[in-house]
């Protein structure tokens, strides 16, 4: 019988919306791109144990910079490139397929650039790191949300939004599988890494009444790959000072929606907040109010619950997602409305109330109110407080200070975010306050760093402050390929081989089905973990009922990423 000796890849990328069915090749020909960490994939060679990428900067005349070759090895069908190019460069790239340092294959040549914008530019903005321990501190990636960029942990621009210079941003965040989501303006956007929108908030008032939803603040891509965010509605009512007069009050709204845009569940402050609450500080002319002025959302999907955070009352309070109602408040000492819930240590106009692994809850305590009257220096606090219970008020387990020299008449600013990291420091973006810095539960500074720009009249660099500095562990946290091997015998499948790896800088988690041909039989199913730092890919032998390679389908499911259930396509191996 003859041998048929092929080999088929199957790549997955997660920076997009779907399973493609075959690798490619990135960067690919022409295209120009927005960041420098990039992940360089290819074609599998048959027989191959090693690739070589070749990567040369281009001269002013579009000649070889053969000085500055870069080669990489990989064992692999993709890699992530870093630390070595540049932006505002052009690249010319090619792969060697090698077996046992015999070469097999020299690829087709690709011409790929990188874009610039002054925002990476370090002769207009800079990012002045100081790494205090660089053991305990955590590498990894940082949004600057106001600029629209992300930076290393060394101060070195990689990524920025391209081409939208007159835009506002706000928290800007990547998902798992390499989204980015952000509040834009007015609107509500998740985008990929070369800046291409790929969903859209609607905008269109069913949840508030009016012409627009008014999104603000806070904007989520939820682990079941839904949206959640935060609006306003505008009501206007008497003013309970002076009845003869009106008041135009706003009221805050919480919207999801699926990847459809269909609304899935709001709520409405006004059906749940007192009016004392709502009404509190209000004079008997005053024509319009703020209102609560929420600033942050957490969603709590495993107890379906939403811990919310107002900064104009000082308070923080728990949603039953169920029932709409406050499972409980509690805010600072100055609050009488709730004295039920007064806690140990005062706070006021906080930030980003988030909750943590062991139940407690993170925030930013602007420390606005408090003015020492000694005249010392007032800082912002980082607080960490155990929740009210039936049987117990709240009560702050952990409180930082973020004092510093650099600020010697202290910082009382709007904005501020602490989140915490994976190995469990807290990472502090200062508001009022151009410093993001790192810090371990022992209160520690281990990484530092002061966002400035230069000021082309003065010629000094001046202070650019930032909102929330969001992280992630790269521009790939989690991207696979998968190799269906070489096959030698179309006949009998029981010693095929197929391999999962693990191209991006997190653990992940499949669910991987083979079916028969009509699709309706599973012949085969598990869970395969794929680890980062281990074994960076897996080996799956096929079941030896499955015989004939015409007959059978392949689906993957990254769990990790659950959204990927309703978007992946069965792809035939044959």
């Amino acid at each position: 019988m003859q041998q048929i000796k092929y080999c088929f890849i199957l790549t997955i990328a997660l920076i997009s919306l779907s399973m493609k069915s075959a690798a490619r090749i990135f960067p690919s020909e022409g295209i120009r791109l927005n960041y420098t960490q990039i992940m360089f994939e290819y074609n599998p060679v048959f027989g191959a144990t090693e690739y070589r990428i070749h990567i040369f900067p281009q001269t002013k005349f579009g000649g070889n910079d053969t000085k500055r070759e870069i080669i990489i090895r990989n064992y692999s069908l993709a890699i992530i490139v870093d630390n070595v190019l540049e932006f505002g460069e052009n690249y010319k790239w090619y792969y060697e397929a090698y077996q046992n340092n015999c070469k097999l294959k020299t690829s087709h040549e690709f011409f790929f650039g990188i874009n610039t914008c002054p925002f990476v530019d370090s002769n207009r903005y800079k990012f002045s790191v100081t790494q205090y321990d660089s053991i305990a501190l955590t590498n990894n990636i940082l949004f600057l949300d106001q600029l629209g960029i992300a930076v290393n942990r060394k101060g070195k621009p990689i990524w920025f939004l391209p081409n939208e210079r007159k835009s506002t941003y706000r928290n800007i965040e990547m998902s798992s599988n390499g989204t980015i989501t952000l509040l834009q303006d007015n609107d509500c956007i998740a985008k990929d890494l070369l800046g291409n929108v790929i969903w859209l908030a609607p905008n269109d008032g069913k949840v508030s009444g009016d012409s627009a939803e008014y999104y603000h603040h806070d904007f989520a891509k939820l682990k079941d790959g839904t949206f959640f965010t935060s609006s306003y509605i505008f009501d206007k009512t008497s003013n309970p000072f002076n009845p003869k007069a009106f008041i135009k009050i706003r009221y805050n709204t919480l919207i999801q929606y699926d990847v459809n845009k269909k609304v899935l569940w709001s709520w409405n402050e006004k059906k749940f907040i007192d009016t004392k609450t709502m009404f509190a500080g209000i004079l008997k002319d005053q024509t319009e109010s703020a209102g609560t002025h929420l600033n942050s959302f957490f969603v709590d999907e495993k107890n379906n619950c939403i811990l919310t955070s107002y900064r104009n009352n000082s308070r923080i309070a728990m949603i039953d997602k169920k029932t709409g109602l406050f499972k409980y408040q509690f805010t600072g000492k100055k609050d009488t409305l709730l004295p039920e819930s007064v806690v140990a240590v005062d706070f006021s106009k906080q930030h980003h109330a988030t909750i943590l692994k062991d139940g407690n809850i993170l925030f930013y305590n602007n420390n606005v109110d408090f003015i020492n009257t000694n005249g010392n220096a007032v800082f912002p606090h980082i607080v960490i407080i155990n929740p009210p219970t039936k049987v117990k008020k709240a009560e702050i387990v952990w409180d930082y200070e973020c004092s510093t020299n650099a600020f010697p008449k202290g910082v009382n600013g709007k904005e501020g975010f602490a989140k915490e990291l994976p190995n469990g420091n807290i990472l502090i973006s200062m508001g009022g306050a151009n410093r993001s810095f790192e810090v371990t539960r022992n209160k520690k500074i281990v990484w530092e760093c002061f966002f400035e720009k230069m000021d082309a009249t003065t010629n000094t660099w001046q202070p650019v402050n930032n909102y929330r500095t969001n992280f992630t562990s790269s521009l790939y946290p989690q991207y696979y390929t998968v190799d269906m091997g070489v096959v030698t015998d179309s006949i009998s499948l029981k010693n095929h081989v197929i391999t999962i790896n693990n191209e991006g800088t997190e653990d992940d988690i499949y669910q991987i089905n083979i079916f028969d041909a009509d699709q309706k039989t599973i012949l085969m199913s598990s869970n395969i973990s794929v680890k980062n730092r281990s074994a960076k890919s897996v080996k799956i032998q096929l079941n030896k009922k499955i015989k004939n390679l015409q007959s059978i389908y392949l689906e993957i499911f990254p769990l990790n990423n659950k959204e990927y259930a309703y978007n992946s396509k069965l792809i035939a191996l044959n």
